[in-house]
């Protein structure tokens, strides 16, 4: 917090190291890794091998180990991971040390993505803070609640809990003067009696004073003081001297033990006195130290840097990505210096907006040294891939990209050049997520005569947009600040086009000088609201915004299809009926009077704090009457708010979102007046207190105005503490639609009035707020000794969805908004680009993209239904051209395995009833892995020698992460729903019907289906009310019989359901939903024509069946089992909600249950597995069969089967001609495929009536 005059990091070690040798008993403990490798680079090996004996030793600990202690509000959760993780790799690499404890003791309010995110899922046993809100701490001492166990996801549950220790004062010595710095104050331990200011009792008397104090606030015996504070130890042998006074008189009058320890020693204290912790969910935002002191404002203080951060990071993203297709120079440029500098960006005085002036001008000089070596790298890397089309080594391509950085101020040189006599521009579009992307590209042009083309040579829709004087004002003035010389003459125009870019890969356009056709180019038509209707619309398609007669934004509607609806996937059916989503609402802005500092309470508003005196609404009354663009790719309304106050709004074409661009600035503070300027969009919509913000740009927590769930609040500043951090997007609801904004930075934000969301935007204040800067927060731009207030450039994005459909745009969008397109830009010379270069390139496979909920991050359960569902990720083909030796899964900062992570990790018990948890499962590369719902981590490796490929460590490969979705209750509709089922479309969750009248069992379905044809749910409308779908278990019908009609049989015992999907489409085409209770079996059939099926013999007459009721098929390949134990759907280990398999078969005979003795586990040296069987009821089978068998449908391969665990009722094949793979064809045209080794043994499983298939052997 703030600056420290005097403060020294390298004193504090130099004096650090002797201390600590003279007594093995002393510890120490380091935090911040970018001040600690400073140092040690200066270092000689004999000091330094000396520190790696303290360290080794257990005397000197490196906790929390990130390059910083990072900011929790406005940060990341991708840049909390990645400065964590250069920590995390320095300390392993020069200590072989893994941090245990997470120690952020100075941000200002804790988010909950910083417990299990940056907490558990690094490895951490504990972590340890103080700043909480005054209130809160009040009512936790008052309870003995300061240490708790953290649950700070919903999805991952218990699994990472973390057990979290709020100091009870400060992070400070404990009171009664306990500071032995050279220069402190606090009275020493004298310990000669023969000197006047022998003090010993007096000593151990407030020493144990203060334990005592502060063990009545904490549970168990044991309390850690905090020896030390901001830059103490600059003589570390003054305070050593004093603290082994202290621990042997105070262990000599015996009322309570002292020891010197760390964190790691007090947290394996408090875990092993077994005792049961308080649980605390969510965050601890915002945070108060006092009533009129909010710690909210820093959430938007400084916003140009904050945006200048954001921006790195994505760039920092893509270029890593670059670097790695590739290979990493040994000297030539990098990536390292981008990361160190954006590593120590997050520090909770640097992106927070916190710091001096000159310190901030720092941080964003390192960005700008790191940017200038990392666009180097970029440039040298899409020269190689457009040059080569492949990731083979390249360090010198012809092709020189240029890029422009200032592109928000609508300054891009590259772009500015002349066509004439036949040059090009080229313009390279790198897309660094791992699904195709569909954008709209604006790019500064000096002349109305261009066309664009695709990289096939084939011209495309463009759209030309006069620039704006104001976004030219602030280009002419910012480039010469920036760079110190004036730009060239100024572009006239924006070119927008449409822009496909596959996944990894970038595509290339050509923008040229020529005759534009009429049918396809367009230069946009320019109106005044004055001479437009009083009905003004502005839209492209289905999203119309409806502007007033004054110009004011009073409506919002979005037309959806009905289909567009229920099937969640894009709609181009425009003759289907509509389904609109529609609000009125309007848009202003005001500003808020920061307190000055004057009065009866001196609080100011500043940096840190957001006290507002009072509120200013912005007048529309008088304003200049807005200009509307039009276009076939876009249409843009320009409004002048007042004279410091400019917006765009934007509606594109294919794009259910508005785009609202703001320019803010200089805040004028003439009157003496600081000012913070918001804005808000105002609705009738009914919200009920309540809205929901992002955690450190990953999971929605609700809030509910002047509200805490762990304590009664005291409201004292309205609109400050009702205030919370913003990384991502902010929403409301209102039990019918969702109305949410996403941000492109950090910014402070609330719903101070039900249907309303406001967003701070800029902040200019003219005192300081007391908190450390000693400096107000005026930022000021100076050009030739004329300095004005600092102008800002910005975007928002805002939506209305039906209720529920909001996640899938703020987590798919809001990873573009992390990750926007690369542009890169080079000249060529007539059209021979296609002759010497690639115009399209793609990492992975082209005919592959990542699900939408798996990218560098992913949805969070209890989100979009069909996001927050179980994702398979091929890696094989995400990267093709790589061999991948070994996967790894590890911990968050990738410093160990997850294994080995988790073996180690402390369970702490948690006071209360056991929570519900979440079962989700995973696959990689056809393989099933049972994970938690969560943010993984994986680690691939090469280990073929001869052959270079990169290697993977550190790259984020990341987060392949699973989700679950609790199962749904899916009656019969009336209407059938209409759905699509194809790679990128999986098959609906399963369904979860109540019990039936003779089982109190609910019962559960799985759903078999991978085949890119339509299905609908076929109505019962024949049967009769309550009755079921089917009878018990018996013998299927003959794979010859065919019904003209439906068919159905009731029985007395009916306790089996059966509902079926018809296909339409190739073979296979029927896939049936197969659903029975507990220790029942029904069949899982597919077969061509599209019949229902009678189960029962008894019920039927059929000619296939013989007299007794045998079906002479019964061996049939198609028929397939499963079903559920009495154990419950949570605890099965075969649990089957809303997977995505593959339809199943067998060739061959079921085992019979006379050889179903005991559980057996086995490994074939393959490494796969075969199958489980037994009846219902019985014990796990043995196969004696020497063989190791897997099937799966034809024409899919067996490793990319997603099966979880199906039954099969017969006899298992035999091993006679199970040497290799057989492929064998039934009457229906379906096929199965029998993987097997002969001599290998075989797995099984302790799961009654549970058959499982598996994986081939690798070698077949």
């Amino acid at each position: 917090m703030g600056a420290t005059v005097g403060a020294c990091v390298q004193n504090v070690l130099d004096s650090l190291v002797p201390a600590l040798l003279k007594d093995e008993n002393r510890k120490f403990i380091y935090v911040e890794q970018a001040f600690f490798q400073r140092w040690w680079r200066q270092q000689s090996d004999m000091i330094k091998d000396t520190v790696k004996g303290l360290v080794s030793s257990g005397r000197l600990e490196f906790i929390n180990g990130g390059m910083c202690m990072h900011d929790e509000a406005t940060v990341h959760y991708i840049d909390m991971i990645d400065q964590t993780t250069l920590g995390h790799r320095f300390i392993k690499e020069e200590f072989g040390q893994i941090p245990r404890i997470g120690w952020q003791i100075d941000p200002f309010g804790h988010s909950a993505v910083q417990a299990y995110l940056l907490g558990a899922e690094v490895g951490f046993d504990a972590l340890y803070f103080f700043r909480i809100d005054y209130q809160d701490r009040d009512t936790r001492n008052g309870t003995k609640e300061l240490e708790v166990v953290w649950r700070g996801s919903k999805t991952f549950g218990s699994s990472a809990d973390i057990f979290a220790g709020i100091f009870p004062k400060n992070y400070e010595p404990p009171p009664g003067e306990f500071y032995f710095e050279v220069d402190d104050t606090s009275p020493v331990v004298q310990d000669d009696p023969l000197l006047f200011d022998y003090n010993v009792e007096q000593r151990v008397n407030d020493f144990v004073a203060a334990a005592l104090a502060q063990a009545n606030v904490t549970r168990t015996n044991h309390i850690m003081f905090t020896m030390g504070t901001d830059f103490k130890y600059q003589y570390a042998e003054s305070w050593f001297r004093q603290m082994d006074k202290l621990i042997h008189y105070v262990n000599k009058d015996g009322r309570v033990n002292a020891l010197y320890s760390t964190p790691s020693i007090y947290t394996d204290a408090k875990f092993s006195t077994n005792e049961p912790w308080p649980l605390k969910t969510n965050d601890f935002f915002p945070y108060a130290d006092n009533p009129n002191a909010y710690w909210t404002g820093y959430f938007t203080s400084r916003p140009a840097l904050k945006r200048y951060v954001r921006m790195m990071s994505g760039y920092y993203l893509a270029a890593r990505q670059l670097e790695f297709f590739i290979g990493k120079s040994k000297s030539g440029s990098t990536t390292d210096s981008l990361g160190d500098a954006l590593a120590l960006a997050q520090h909770h005085d640097a992106v927070t907006g916190t710091e001096k002036q000159h310190v901030a001008n720092d941080y964003a000089k390192r960005l700008s040294i790191g940017y200038k070596k990392a666009e180097e790298l970029v440039s040298t890397s899409l020269g190689c891939l457009s040059e080569s089309g492949s990731n083979s080594r390249c360090s010198s391509p012809t092709t020189k990209f240029g890029q422009c950085p200032l592109l928000n101020i609508t300054y891009c040189p590259p772009s500015e050049m002349n066509l004439s006599q036949g040059k090009s521009l080229v313009v390279l579009v790198y897309n660094s997520l791992g699904w195709k992307r569909e954008d709209v590209l604006r790019i500064p042009v000096m002349s109305d005569s261009i066309v664009v083309h695709d990289s096939e040579g084939k011209e495309i829709e463009s759209q030309l947009l006069p620039i704006a004087n104001v976004s030219l004002n602030l280009r002419d003035r910012h480039v010469k600040v920036y760079l110190g010389t004036s730009p060239a003459a100024s572009p006239k125009f924006w070119v927008a086009f449409p822009a496909s870019v596959p996944p990894l890969g970038f595509s290339t356009y050509f923008i040229s000088s020529g005759k534009r056709s009429a049918s396809i180019s367009s230069t946009s038509t320019l109106n005044s609201q004055g001479n437009e209707s009083r009905n003004l619309q502005v839209g492209q398609g289905r999203l119309k915004l409806h502007y007033d007669a004054a110009g004011s934004l009073s409506k919002y509607s979005d037309s959806k299809t009905q289909f567009c609806l229920l099937s969640r996937i894009t709609c181009t059916q425009e003759s289907l009926p509509y389904f609109k989503v529609e609000a009125n609402f309007e848009q202003k802005y005001k500003y808020y009077i920061g307190q000055d500092g004057s009065g009866d309470d001196p609080q100011a508003s500043g940096a840190y704090i957001f006290r507002p005196k009072d509120v200013v609404p912005i007048k529309t009354d008088g304003q200049v009457p807005p200009t509307i663009l039009r276009g076939p790719i876009l249409d843009e309304v320009h409004q002048q708010i007042n004279p410091w106050i400019y917006q765009i709004t934007r509606v594109y074409k294919g794009k259910d979102y508005v785009e609202t661009e703001f320019i803010v600035g200089p805040i004028p503070v003439d009157d003496e007046n600081g000012k913070e300027l918001s804005t808000e969009i105002i609705t009738s919509m009914a919200t009920n207190k309540t809205f929901y913000t992002d955690s450190s740009g990953r999971d929605f927590i609700k809030r509910v105005r002047d509200y805490r769930s762990e304590w009664k609040i005291e409201v004292n500043q309205p609109v400050a503490g009702n205030y919370y951090p913003i990384n991502l997007g902010i929403y409301v609801e209102d039990g019918s639609k969702e109305l949410s904004i996403l941000v492109d930075r950090s910014v402070g934000g609330s719903s101070i009035k039900d249907g309303q969301i406001e967003l701070m935007l800029h902040r200019r204040l003219l005192n300081d707020d007391g908190r450390g800067v000693a400096e107000a927060l005026e930022e000021k731009v100076c050009l030739d000794d004329q300095c004005e207030g600092l102008v800002i450039e910005g975007k928002y994005y805002l939506k209305i969805d039906p209720q529920g459909d909001g996640a899938r745009w703020r987590r798919t969008f809001g990873q573009e908004l992390y990750s926007p397109l690369l542009l890169a830009f080079t000249e060529q010379d007539g059209g021979n680009w296609a002759n010497s270069h690639v115009s399209s390139f793609s990492a992975m496979d082209p005919t592959y993209s990542l699900p939408e909920n798996v990218a560098l991050l992913t949805l969070e359960a209890g989100e979009h239904k069909d996001l927050s569902a179980p994702a398979s990720v091929d890696l094989k083909r995400v990267f093709p051209d790589n061999k991948i030796g070994k996967i790894i899964e590890t911990s968050l900062s990738a410093n160990q395995e997850r294994a080995a992570m988790e073996k180690k990790r402390l369970k702490w018990k948690v006071a209360g009833p056991p929570q519900k948890e979440n079962v989700v499962k995973f696959m990689i590369d056809g393989d099933f892995m049972p994970v938690r719902g969560k943010t993984v981590r994986y680690t691939i490796k090469e280990n073929y020698p001869g052959k270079f490929v990169p290697e993977l460590t550190f790259t984020q490969v990341e987060k392949l992460r699973a989700l679950f979705r609790p199962i749904i209750s899916l009656p019969v509709p009336e209407a059938p729903p209409l759905h699509y089922v194809d790679n990128s479309h999986p098959a609906p969750s399963a369904a979860f019907l109540p019990p039936s009248a003779s089982s109190s069992y609910p019962t559960q379905s799985a759903a078999y289906v991978h085949h890119p044809s339509a299905y609908v749910l076929t109505p019962a409308a024949h049967l009769a009310p309550n009755e079921p779908y089917a009878c018990p278990d018996s013998q299927p019908p003959a794979r010859t019989a065919q019904f003209a009609a439906p068919a159905y049989c009731v029985t007395t015992t009916g306790h089996l359901y059966q509902a079926s999907y018809q296909a339409y489409g190739p073979s296979p085409a029927t896939y049936h939903y197969a659903q029975a209770p507990p220790l029942q079996l029904v069949y899982l059939q597919a077969q061509h024509p599209v019949r229902k099926h009678v189960t029962d013999p008894a019920c039927s007459s059929d000619p296939n069946y013989d007299a007794n009721g045998n079906d002479p098929y019964r061996y049939d390949a198609v028929k397939s089992h499963y079903q559920e134990t009495t154990s419950g759907r949570a605890a099965a280990p075969h649990e089957v909600a809303a997977t995505n398999l593959q339809l199943v078969m067998h060739y061959g005979y079921a085992p019979g249950s006379e050889g179903a003795t005991r559980e057996t586990t086995q490994s074939s040296a393959e490494g796969a597995a075969s199958a489980i069987y037994s009846h219902a009821g019985a014990p796990a089978t043995t196969q004696a069969a020497p063989l190791v068998y897997a099937v799966a449908a034809a024409p899919h391969e067996v490793a990319g089967t997603n099966l979880q665990l199906v039954m099969h009722y017969g006899y298992a094949p035999g091993s006679e001609g199970a040497t290799g793979e057989t492929t064998q064809s039934s009457a229906e045209g379906a096929a199965s495929a029998i993987y097997s080794q002969a001599g290998a043994p075989v797995t099984t499983q302790a799961v009654p009536s549970v058959y499982a298939v598996a994986a081939a052997p690798a070698n077949l």
